[in-house]
């Protein structure tokens, strides 16, 4: 459609206006886009003109760090991309902070049980589900012990509580898993 016949077909001053606003936004394939969707500009010589999202993504200007693109910082896609870069430098920090309490709390269970060579602590986790307020301690034993000597002895010496599930194995198998631990039976950590 030729511009004359366009401008005949505009029949109120709104919708002329309207015109005359999406008009001066060309996009580097030649189509008009809305204000609103425009989230760059290319100053490229070869095809100079807004960029829409999927253009962009199309011509790949952000993963090829291209130097003729400019993008508009205040479009919300930036923004929600600035967001979710903090969001998951938050996320990274909390995980941190949390496996270093895990590795404190595995600290102070095997120190609780030194005396202990029939018990031996191997990894503690966060309970999730119906455990989630509760520690799960994943143990090996050697002998018959009490589970509810250890649950009270963490409860009341840590203040948490814990959930204690075995792992189940062979003889041979306890000792290699303890050895992968750094550990020896007879000897403590």
């Amino acid at each position: 459609m030729n511009p004359k016949t366009m401008m005949e077909t505009i029949k109120t001053d709104k919708q002329r206006q309207n015109h005359e606003k999406w008009r001066s936004y060309t996009t580097i394939d030649g189509n008009l886009c809305n204000p609103e969707q425009r989230v760059g500009y290319c100053w490229s010589e070869t095809h100079r003109g807004y960029l829409t999202l999927p253009l962009m993504t199309q011509h790949e200007c952000v993963e090829k760090q291209c130097k003729h693109f400019q993008k508009y910082e205040q479009h919300s896609y930036w923004k929600g991309k600035d967001k979710k870069k903090e969001q998951k430098q938050r996320h990274k920090a909390q995980e941190k902070a949390q496996e270093k309490q895990l590795q404190d709390m595995l600290r102070i269970i095997r120190a609780l049980t030194e005396d202990d060579q029939d018990f031996f602590a191997i990894s503690v986790e966060k309970g999730k589900d119906l455990y989630k307020h509760q520690y799960i301690v994943r143990f090996i034993k050697f002998a018959w012990i009490d589970i509810s000597y250890y649950v009270k002895l963490f409860r009341d010496r840590c203040g948490v509580s814990v959930y204690l599930r075995e792992i189940p194995q062979t003889y041979e198998n306890k000792l290699k898993i303890l050895q992968a631990q750094g550990l020896k039976r007879g000897e403590k950590y």
